[in-house]
């Protein structure tokens, strides 16, 4: 049974996918070859050690997290760690090809559907989302930092049931079905982003029914193949969290517990960040557009014109031609992605940092830029304007791929710069948490023992961090006494951290630190005499041995 709405894709067109593939992996290899030794930090350093150390079954049921589900991308890990160990270029490569894997995948799947709705331009729209897909600057998180393999990995499954669903409508056969609920299976014990795909799937399904006209008996046989089995699958899913937490979601279930507006800002402010690059305004800029669409006023503007654009879709819908009714598919699933993170923090400050959740909706925003620009009468300007658009995206990309450089750098540099401790407790005075929001140290001592095979067994403490805008950026220390230094960073603006937050007063057995200027300079008080340490600040990517015989002078 052949369905004619569903025409399969011409034998030239088949053989292409290959060289869109290449194409699009050269073009992220050459953006991407400055961050190659870059994303060994953060959550990455923590789990890797942890693998080290401790049985598969062990690692892939790891306990930390609350009702933890997340056994096959653990898994996963645990493989590519057996293959490729820390070597950087191996896990680069593998990262990269993700990348292109999943845009190809994008591209065959959106160029199907549009040939499907019978779109005009389908090939021009599907080929330039795929391209933005690659070269915006807002996808460096996921194709650089090592912590981010569950996104690849969630959104490439996520497409292989698309793909099987969409395939279904042309060659209905039960294994498609088969193949897709063992994937979507695995999804439930990989990450969260399963509630996505099984989303997706409905919104496609409806699609081919009431866009395309799939006659009613063979849109229940979708449902009954597809939808219903993965219905199933995330009722059980959701029940193993609450069964063993008491929370349905096993890593976000304190973040869903937020007041209303917080969860309507993050659309608006996704479509800034994403649109019209709102993480490189200046501060105050931005700033400005935070405050506005967290105020009533802001938020009435959207969603005044957001139900003005679903009242217009649902009264228009029925005449609106096949061509056009696809975007309203993609135009949903492009919401639910933003519903979908509504829940987590925003970033409001620096760069990179929780783009991540950014890496699903972002397809479906430059399909549907490139749709409205595909509608403009003179295709010379349209051109040019795609020109332009995909120029500033390279720019940015390439602004944050020499924040990874640089991070990288100043990390291997550091690492490779730890002086002899003997048997002393080593203080690391400021550690640099991350360069203009890319990461760059936590937790030294774990990081160290992690690329090198003679571990440091002394006690060592990250005292403070800081978050570096230079690559020249430090602090110097004053000597007060035996026992109290002031430690001052070099530069205004780079504000002390701990744990990936604004820093405050804490102490232990070995010293107390007394944060006097959060933005500037902290005291330190020794608990044990001055030769049981060895003291260590940083600047640029050296560490300096404090001097404790000179009293009274800074020490740069």
């Amino acid at each position: 049974m052949e369905n004619k709405l569903f025409p399969p894709a011409p034998g030239q067109l088949r053989n292409s996918y290959l060289l869109v593939f290449g194409s699009l992996w050269c073009i992220i290899f050459v953006l991407y070859l400055p961050a190659a030794r870059g994303g060994w930090v953060l959550d990455v350093v923590t789990s890797l050690t942890k693998l080290k150390h401790i049985t598969f079954w062990e690692y892939i049921n790891i306990k930390e997290r609350r009702g933890n589900t997340y056994q096959f991308s653990n898994a996963a890990i645990y493989l590519i760690y057996q293959l490729f160990g820390t070597h950087r270029w191996l896990w680069h490569l593998l990262f990269i090809t993700l990348q292109a894997t999943n845009a190809t995948l994008l591209f065959i799947i959106c160029l199907k559907l549009f040939d499907a709705s019978g779109v005009k331009n389908g090939f021009a729209i599907a080929a330039g989302s795929i391209i933005l897909f690659c070269i915006c600057p807002h996808i460096s998180e996921v194709v650089v930092w090592k912590a981010c393999y569950h996104n690849l990995h969630a959104m490439f499954i996520m497409l292989c049931i698309l793909y099987c669903v969409q395939k279904f409508q042309s060659v209905p056969s039960a294994k498609y079905a088969w193949f897709a609920g063992i994937l979507f299976l695995f999804s439930t014990i990989s990450d969260e982003y399963f509630f996505l795909s099984i989303a997706l799937v409905a919104a496609l399904i409806v699609y081919y029914h009431i866009g395309l006209g799939n006659s009613k008996i063979f849109f229940r046989k979708t449902l009954l193949y597809f939808f219903f089995p993965l219905f199933i699958l995330v009722l059980f899913r959701v029940a193993l969290p609450y069964l063993f937490s008491g929370s349905y979601a096993s890593d976000a279930g304190d973040e869903l517990h937020q007041p209303l507006t917080s969860y309507l800002r993050k659309p608006p402010l996704y479509l800034f960040h994403i649109v019209f690059f709102g993480r490189f305004f200046p501060p105050e800029k931005k700033q400005w557009v935070y405050d506005f669409f967290s105020n009533n006023r802001g938020l009435i503007l959207f969603y005044g014109l957001l139900i003005c654009v679903w009242i217009y879709i649902f009264a228009r819908f029925r005449m609106m031609a096949t061509s056009e009714k696809v975007f309203v598919l993609i135009f949903t699933w492009m919401l639910m992605c933003m519903a979908m993170v509504s829940p987590v923090w925003f970033p409001e400050t620096l760069l990179v940092n929780f783009d991540r959740y950014a890496y699903f909706m972002l397809p479906f925003i430059y399909m549907l830029l490139l749709y409205f620009l595909s509608k403009l009468k003179f295709h010379k300007q349209a051109i040019a304007i795609f020109m332009a658009y995909a120029l500033i995206n390279v720019y940015c990309t390439l602004k944050v791929n020499k924040c990874w450089y640089q991070s990288a750098r100043i990390a291997d540099h550091l690492l490779q710069g730890v002086p002899a401790a003997d048997d002393k407790t080593v203080l690391l005075l400021n550690v640099p948490e991350y360069m203009k929001g890319v990461p760059v140290i936590f937790s030294f001592g774990e990081m160290y023992n992690l690329f090198n095979e003679r571990p440091i067994n002394n006690m060592m403490y990250d005292v403070v961090s800081y978050n570096m805008i230079g690559k020249d950026d430090g602090a110097h220390v004053t000597v007060l006494n035996d026992s109290v230094l002031h430690i001052t960073l070099n530069q205004w603006g780079t504000w002390w951290w701990t744990g990936m937050r604004g820093a405050s007063s804490y102490e232990n057995i070995n010293y107390r630190f007394s944060l006097v200027d959060p933005g500037h300079w902290y005291e330190l008080t020794l608990k044990h005499p001055e030769s049981q340490y060895l003291l260590l600040y940083e600047v640029g990517d050296k560490f300096k041995i404090v001097d404790m015989s000179r009293k009274n002078e800074d020490q740069y």
